[in-house]
């Protein structure tokens, strides 16, 4: 029942140098009495719903992120609570999202060949029958949004609301008809991922006059929306201008710039006072990155806490982890990986929310399993891999994000970038143990092969992006054919055991043989027989180990060179996102797990204990050397400034979760109900408390090292879960059920 009818208010649309209000779209219709009542609703880009005055938007940024060439999709509403009897209004506020994306200039959506004024597509089923759909008999009128862009910010002109323009009565007799917009080529799918939701509010910590306004800061780098609350003059003009970054008393943009961005309307919300007593407002069609906020064009007076309040959005995945432990600094970073996570989770998994908001397939590839561990966000990935199905070419390459309109695949992709077409299904299958995600992303992932198969030179692979954002090193110290060649031979792995689990026998005989390939020829190149690559950095190493190209012998060699290169570097990383995905669990593995815990608490450059030391409370895009005077970021010396505020590097709060709190879930791959504890061997932990919830249950743990070095632990189940202690030293002292709870007490020396 989803219409193909779309209707479009103005053929105008914005560009950065003239703007076009969103509009206003209404139209009354009569009932007569009924059963059930629902509607399926498209806005491209983005719309907000009312029913007879009352809004129903289910979240912000309906109904979802796409290129409406290859996907458009509807949000379903059950409407028997809003609708009479008689007469009834239904309005619409379109806004351009992707339709007319004026700030992704830099990655050429700007281009589109389907850009256009918003358009609206709507079927109003009444007792299960098309009722209604969007056609010319629906009247607009200019909206007092002048202007939005998700990329850069929303204008709002307050003098030019309407009292009661979504209600039955309202006079629209000098209002606009709409006109039928030509149908966007995509599949038309309904959503049903959860929406976009606000989570948190934050007051401001401190207020300063910068001289041009006034910063307000606080104090928790994050992503959302300000919630602008004034008593103004009619026609006060105020600017919010956002950002990460206080640079000699002035807020520095600089890192959150690109080569191409619209500067003068960048990370900007623009609000006109009505003068109509106390007047609030959020804007409807963008969101920002952000700790600080310029405000200009208020008064001494106004610049109060009550001005402004940071509201916090995110898509609606729920929190499956809790953690803490005796160490404050791994509480904190864990909390910053979380933080990263959530505010590049706007529908699509995003690289980062101010700069860029893309959907990097590179980032989610070294992010998706602690995202899994960490967030009920299966269904929300599952979905983007179905936008990445569709910007998947005949070929069967992959763009380096997605959506995209073709952007990314002369640049920003490559093996590590495209293995999402393996990686994110591999665990989406061992944390829900959904087989069908396997099924729908199988022949995607056999053409992607294929190709990656016309890709292979002599030794291995060397086309796409390398060891991202390595510590203290503007460009990668491990070699391109390194790291491509063993992300492409961990594909075939995965790949191979999709394929036999799903009995596609060409495919898994085709994957087998080309993983045999490119082991015989990487290792005649670049190990020695002793197991050590020729290559010798930290990640070459680290995925050497982790991808099981050596042989047991032979790892153990290679770990004690990696662990030297590690001393070598005074016990410091030197990896980019690909290394540090694997060097901590490959370390822990090995039995380093002192050595890996330093590595992260440490305060000296680079490691994360020293974001957390300097007050970071997100994980950044690259380390780099900073300092921190009063409580302003000073210096940025030897590398590029960047975003503070990217998940690449937080799989580490998934090695904290299996070797702090040591919470292993799925291990073999058999059933995601099956749970390793392996007790912290971390000598400067005294305690670790958390829990781990899915589908099954729920799991808790405590322990604690007592007296005399001796180990307790406490297990706590809910539900059906297979629960095995990994440790020859533990002795179950009780074990015992309470109010439908099971629970294991253990005592170790």
């Amino acid at each position: 029942m989803l219409s193909k009818k779309f209707i479009i208010a103005n053929k105008e649309y914005s560009t950065a140098n003239e703007f076009v209000n969103a509009p206003y779209i209404r139209k009354c219709f009569n009932l007569k009495a009924f059963k059930n009542a629902k509607i399926y609703v498209s806005g491209l880009g983005f719309y907000r719903i009312f029913i007879n005055g009352y809004e129903i938007t289910k979240g912000l940024l309906c109904p979802y992120r796409s290129n409406p060439n290859d996907l458009v999709y509807y949000d379903e509403y059950d409407l028997i609570k809003y609708l009479n009897i008689g007469e009834n209004c239904i309005g619409f506020i379109l806004g351009n999202g992707m339709q007319n994306a004026i700030g992704a200039n830099e990655w050429e959506f700007d281009k589109a060949d389907f850009r256009s004024a918003p358009k609206l597509s709507l079927s109003l089923i009444i007792d299960d029958r098309v009722f209604m759909e969007a056609d010319e008999t629906f009247k607009w009128h200019k909206s007092p949004i002048t202007f939005n862009d998700l990329w850069l910010g929303e204008h709002y002109d307050a003098r030019l609301e309407f009292d009661g323009w979504c209600e039955v009565g309202f006079d629209d007799s000098n209002w606009g008809k709409c006109s039928f917009a030509k149908e966007p080529k995509g599949e038309k799918i309904v959503c049903k991922i959860p929406p976009i939701v606000k989570y948190r509010q934050i007051k401001p910590i401190s207020i300063k006059n910068c001289g041009s306004g006034y910063i307000y800061d606080f104090g928790y780098n994050s992503a959302g929306l300000c919630l602008l609350k004034i008593k103004g003059k009619k026609g006060q003009k105020i600017t919010l201008t956002y950002g990460e970054v206080i640079n000699n008393g002035r807020l520095d943009l600089a890192n959150i710039y690109n080569p191409n961005t619209i500067k003068e309307l960048a990370h900007k919300d623009v609000y006109i006072c009505s003068g109509n007593g106390i007047e609030t407002h959020e804007a409807s069609f963008t969101y920002h990155g952000f700790q600080y906020v310029l405000v200009e064009g208020i008064t001494e007076n106004q610049a109060n806490k009550e001005l402004l309040t940071f509201n916090l959005y995110s898509s609606d995945i729920k929190r499956k982890t809790t953690f803490n432990c005796s160490n404050e600094t791994i509480n904190k970073i864990y909390q910053a990986c979380n933080n990263s996570t959530l505010s590049n989770f706007f529908h699509i998994p995003t690289d980062c929310p101010h700069r860029e908001k893309n959907g990097w397939t590179g980032d989610v590839a070294v992010s998706v399993e602690q995202m899994l561990l960490n967030f009920d966000c299966a269904d929300n990935l599952r979905e983007w891999l179905n936008n990445v199905r569709k910007a998947q070419r005949e070929d069967g390459a992959l763009p380096g994000i997605v959506p995209t309109t073709g952007w990314g695949f002369k640049w920003g992709n490559g093996p590590a970038w495209d293995q999402v077409i393996c990686i994110v299904p591999y665990y989406l299958y061992k944390y829900t143990g959904n087989i069908e995600i396997l099924k729908e992303n199988a022949d995607s992932l056999f053409r992607y092969i294929k190709y990656m198969k016309t890709k292979k030179n002599g030794v291995g692979f060397s086309y796409g992006l390398g060891d991202w954002c390595e510590v203290m090193s503007l460009n990668p110290t491990t070699s391109l054919v390194v790291t491509d060649t063993l992300i492409c031979y961990n594909l075939c792995k995965k790949a191979a055991f999709i394929f036999e689990l799903l009995g596609l026998k060409e495919q898994l005989e085709f994957t087998q043989n080309l993983k045999k390939e490119i082991y015989n020829d990487f290792r005649k190149v670049y190990v020695t027989p002793k197991g050590l690559c020729i290559n010798e950095t930290q990640t070459a190493y680290a995925l050497l180990i982790a991808y099981e190209m050596l042989t047991e012998e032979e790892s153990k060699n290679a770990i004690k060179r990696l662990v030297e290169l590690i001393r070598w570097n005074r016990d410091k990383m030197k990896v980019g996102i690909l290394g540090a995905r694997e060097l901590f669990h490959v370390l822990s593995k090995y039995g380093y797990n002192d050595l890996a815990y330093k590595m992260v608490v440490d305060k000296e450059f680079p490691s994360y204990g020293e974001l957390i030391d300097k007050g970071f409370t997100g994980l950044v895009e690259r380390f780099y050397q900073t300092e921190i005077i009063g409580g302003e970021l000073k210096t940025y010396t030897g590398q590029q400034f960047m975003s503070l505020n990217h998940h690449m590097f937080s799989d580490i709060s998934q090695w904290f979760i299996k070797n702090v709190l040591g919470i292993i879930v799925n291990p073999e791959l058999k059933s995601e109900n099956h749970i390793v504890i392996k007790p912290c061997e971390i000598k400067e932990i005294t305690y670790v408390s958390g829990s781990y919830e899915n589908g099954f249950g729920k799991v808790l743990i405590y322990w604690e090292r007592q007296e005399e070095c001796k180990l307790f632990l406490r297990i706590e189940t809910f539900g059906d879960f297979k629960i095995d202690v990994d440790s020859l030293n533990l002795k179950i002292e009780k074990l015992y059920e309470k109010d439908n709870k099971k629970y294991l007490e253990l005592l170790a020396n």
